[in-house]
């Protein structure tokens, strides 16, 4: 399996399904990513934190998870930190995936008898990452 990453994407209306859900499935199907698990989480005007499986809220999506099944990726803890570092009337997707392209460049290294040295990722976790979101001023809002 290559590097996995965890990113918290903040979006208005119909934003994430018109521009990102395209973007992700061509990169699925294209082999440079395969997405593990898509997560929308919504916090209400009243503080209300909900969240959907991707297959829930856009059924004719579900073929863009390769594991559409596989529930325990993204956790109830996970949707409890973003929900609580969320402004109310935002909504965020997370999204779960494996970076595919780098199991090439570790085939080919290997064959050239080479080796690869750490490949720690270099990630911030979701609460800094929904804080840097707000510093920055981006307050998304559910429809």
């Amino acid at each position: 399996m290559g590097p996995l990453q965890y990113i918290v994407v903040g979006y208005e209306r119909d934003h994430f399904r018109d521009d990102v859900l395209p973007e992700l499935g061509s990169l699925s199907r294209r082999n440079v990513i395969r997405m593990l698990d898509v997560l929308v989480v919504r916090r209400d005007d009243d503080g209300i934190v909900s969240s959907l499986e991707l297959a829930e809220l856009l059924p004719e999506e579900r073929d863009l998870l390769t594991e559409p099944d596989h529930d325990e990726w993204i956790t109830q803890d996970d949707v409890d930190v973003v929900g609580e570092n969320m402004p109310c009337g935002s909504t965020v997707a997370l999204l779960f995936f494996e970076h595919t392209w780098a199991n090439r460049l570790e085939d080919l290294v290997l064959h050239a008898n080479q080796f690869l040295g750490e490949d720690e990722a270099a990630f911030p976790g979701v609460a800094s990452e929904i804080e840097h979101l707000l510093a920055a001023g981006i307050r998304p809002h559910a429809r």
